[in-house]
């Protein structure tokens, strides 16, 4: 440290522990309430904690605003989505109407989609499942007559 203090003085730079003032004068960075320093440089405890909140605040507001502005913009694209092709959508309502069907028809039909497998609640018996995107209650009151009689 004596010969780094040295070689600043030769170069005409100062001695950092000059800089410091003498020995328990204070001073130093350790000594401080606040880091000097930090981010907030300069400024007091209270500035900071009054900063950070703001920031706090900032951040809380514009996730709001981010949550909102999702919402409409997916609001307006399916609002779109189904002026541009109500087929697709009431295909989507059948299919939907079709599975509500075969759950009342058949309350004690389970389906298992780790296995792929359907199964009657109590029964023993597996069959692969079936799209159940395009099953219509016929096929699964075929399926359901196989799984009761085996």
């Amino acid at each position: 440290m004596a010969q780094m203090s040295l070689d600043r003085l030769e170069q005409g730079g100062q001695d950092p522990a000059s800089l410091r003032g003498p020995a328990g004068a204070g001073g130093s960075r350790t000594d401080s309430p606040y880091d000097p320093y930090g981010p907030y440089s300069g400024a007091s405890p209270v500035d900071q904690a009054l900063n950070e909140a703001g920031q706090e605040l900032g951040r809380a507001v514009l996730g709001a605003a981010f949550k909102l502005a999702g919402r409409a913009m997916r609001a307006r694209m399916e609002q779109k989505l189904g002026q541009r092709d109500p087929a697709i959508a009431e295909q989507a309502r059948a299919r939907l109407r079709e599975q509500i069907a075969i759950a009342q028809r058949h309350p004690d039909l389970r389906a298992c989609l780790d296995e792929n497998v359907i199964f009657l609640a109590g029964g023993r018996q597996v069959l692969p499942m079936p799209d159940l995107n395009s099953i219509t209650v016929n096929q699964a009151d075929l399926l359901v007559e196989q799984l009761r009689h085996g």
